[in-house]
């Protein structure tokens, strides 16, 4: 492979090393910085020809920079695979994430992030994308439950799942790999958490809110209904027969799906179900409020009757 060839299969980027033994000299590589040919990104990395994708190509630098071993992580892994990110609807971290062996010393610099973990992802945990070595999926996830706070973590994991990025069988095998590692011990939790069926992490909350004020609640309750067959509501308290709809603004803000919620109210009203719907924003930040209205509609109901 001559040296052009290296630098299109690197999105524009090439290594001093590599350049070296493709029998480049000193002079010319600095006769070509100064011609502009050849752009300095990091130290001893360098950015050739026209403008490219920059993420791939900043990601390809930060790969020659961190040298062999070295595997693109954590947000820019999920760039990468499409993956979500935790925290959903702000602007994605301009930096690189880069995971490099722990002897690998330099001083921080802007625009790349280094990790170094006690060891370095392996055969399992390492895939190609674009060509640039990047974590897998499943690894990526559980790096970010990492740098997650405790209250988006199982929600993240559920988008994962819901929106079939990964599988539960993967993180659970992923957990196997690593038990004792910060992110997997994370993912287990969070698994445990969805073991339920629940498909998000205000599900999860939710159902653990109400149940420590006493109410016995389902999750994800599944119904016949005409007309939309089997349809299933997010909490559900039986002895009441109050439904629990926790709306996520992904999942609810489209007029035809609210549309569809609107039908269903009224499929399970025609049942003698009692809808209550909240949002999830309120589930996470006002758990009282929360509990409190849903266990006034309960009180309510049973006080008048209306269940069964």
């Amino acid at each position: 492979m001559d040296l052009d060839q290296l630098v299109e299969r690197q999105h524009g980027v090439i290594s001093r090393r590599q350049a070296a033994e493709h029998r480049l000299t000193r002079s010319g590589l600095a006769h070509r910085v100064r011609r502009g040919r050849w752009r300095r990104s990091l130290p001893g990395v360098y950015v050739v020809g026209p403008r490219r994708d920059p993420l791939l190509v900043a990601a390809s630098a930060a790969l020659q920079w961190g040298g062999p071993a070295a595997v693109l992580s954590h947000h820019t892994a999920a760039q990468l695979h499409g993956l979500p990110l935790p925290g959903t609807r702000r602007p994605v971290p301009p930096a690189v994430h880069v995971m490099v062996a722990r002897g690998r010393v330099s001083r921080r610099r802007a625009g790349l992030v280094c990790h170094r973990p006690r060891r370095l992802p392996g055969p399992d945990d390492v895939v190609r994308v674009g060509g640039l070595r990047v974590t897998s999926r499943t690894r990526t996830v559980a790096d970010l439950l990492t740098v997650t706070g405790r209250a988006r973590r199982t929600g993240y994991v559920a988008q994962c799942l819901v929106q079939r990025f990964v599988t539960r069988e993967q993180l659970a095998a992923a957990v196997r790999r690593r038990p004792d590692a910060l992110g997997e011990r994370r993912l287990r939790r969070c698994l445990a958490e969805l073991g339920e069926g629940a498909q998000s992490g205000s599900e999860v909350d939710g159902a653990r809110h109400l149940r420590a004020a006493g109410l016995v609640v389902v999750v994800q309750r599944r119904f016949d209904l005409p007309g939309l067959g089997s349809a299933h509501v997010d909490l559900a308290l039986e002895e009441s027969r109050v439904a629990i709809e926790i709306d996520g603004r992904p999942f609810h803000e489209t007029l035809e799906a609210q549309d569809r919620d609107r039908r269903r109210d009224e499929l399970l009203r025609a049942q003698g179900w009692e809808v209550v719907r909240v949002a999830a924003e309120l589930v996470r930040r006002d758990p009282r409020g929360f509990v409190d209205r849903v266990r006034n509609v309960h009180l309510a109901r049973l006080a008048t009757g209306a269940a069964p």
